[in-house]
């Protein structure tokens, strides 16, 4: 959502990603995937997202923490790249989504 729409590209990035994270398979999960890709989700969530992620952060050592951000950093850049440049000429990575890929990265640290 960080440019203001899903393309289906993207869409199926984020589905693939959900697929090997094993978030397909838990209903309650996979029902907010979908509400989330059907509407943009509220800012709040996001904040929530943050204060959620820091707690659980705290509770994992340092190998975990990186990995845990490597992940979810690098999930999240397939999903911007998915829906490419304009023939090949353009970054694949719109400058809205490098801001909030550089968001993700900070709520890290």
């Amino acid at each position: 959502w960080a440019d203001g729409s899903i393309d289906d590209r993207e869409r199926d990035a984020i589905h693939r990603a959900a697929d090997d994270h094993g978030i397909s398979k838990v209903e309650h999960a996979s029902e907010l995937l979908r509400g989330w890709l059907a509407s943009r989700p509220d800012g709040d969530l996001l904040d929530l997202w943050r204060h959620s992620l820091r707690h659980v952060m705290k509770s994992l050592d340092d190998g975990e923490r990186a990995e845990m951000k490597k992940c979810l950093v690098d999930s999240a850049r397939q999903v911007a790249e998915a829906a490419g440049g304009f023939l090949g000429i353009t970054s694949r990575i719109s400058p809205e989504e490098a801001a909030v890929l550089a968001d993700l990265e900070r709520a890290f640290d």
